[in-house]
């Protein structure tokens, strides 16, 4: 599995150049933020219904979103 992920054609590059601490593309850290806070805020609206539990999502997102940011960006 491990082999797989890291000789994806599709990904690879990605996971080898993050292990490797090279880091990730400008393009791909905002797509990523992106997707993460599209996805989060179509669960917020209209599939959690609890407050606390919408407070974990957007705790969540946050951490996530930082952690991406502070990855060094990958400059080609």
């Amino acid at each position: 599995m491990h082999r797989w992920l890291f000789e994806n054609r599709f990904f690879g590059e990605y996971l080898r150049n993050y292990r490797d601490g090279r880091g990730i593309p400008m393009k791909t850290k905002l797509f990523t933020v992106a997707l993460l806070w599209v996805t989060i805020s179509y669960s917020l609206t209209f599939v959690v219904v609890p407050w606390a539990v919408r407070l974990i999502l957007v705790a969540i997102a946050v951490a996530v979103s930082v952690h991406i940011v502070l990855i060094p960006t990958l400059r080609k």
